[in-house]
């Protein structure tokens, strides 16, 4: 009756041998189930974070044109005003040079 009883228990410790392998193999898939999860939430999170720093650099580069577009308007301005000042000084310099002209003669 020993003998058997031992048989069985070989037996019974030959099955946990074969079958926890697969019990480990098992739970490593679960496990690489979740990281799987976890790697795909974060890829979202990363798209989505992407996809924000994309529109607010959209956004500055917008505001920034806006920007430059009104200041270059001022600058043509301002440029007109020098030149027609300019003018002025040139033909204001040319009747002093006539007038120092004719007290020289």
């Amino acid at each position: 009756m020993e003998i058997n009883t031992l048989s069985v228990s070989y037996f019974k410790l030959s099955i946990l041998v074969l079958f926890n392998p697969f019990k480990i193999f098992q739970a490593e898939i679960k496990g690489l189930s979740n990281v799987e999860k976890v790697l795909l939430e974060t890829a979202d999170g990363v798209m989505e974070t992407k996809r924000k720093l994309e529109f607010g650099v959209q956004q500055i580069i917008f505001k920034v044109t806006k920007i430059i577009f009104k200041v270059t308007k001022i600058i043509f301005e301002v440029t007109k005003i020098i030149f027609e000042v300019t003018k002025i000084i040139f033909k204001v310099t040319k009747i002093i040079f006539k007038v120092i002209k004719m007290f020289l003669r």
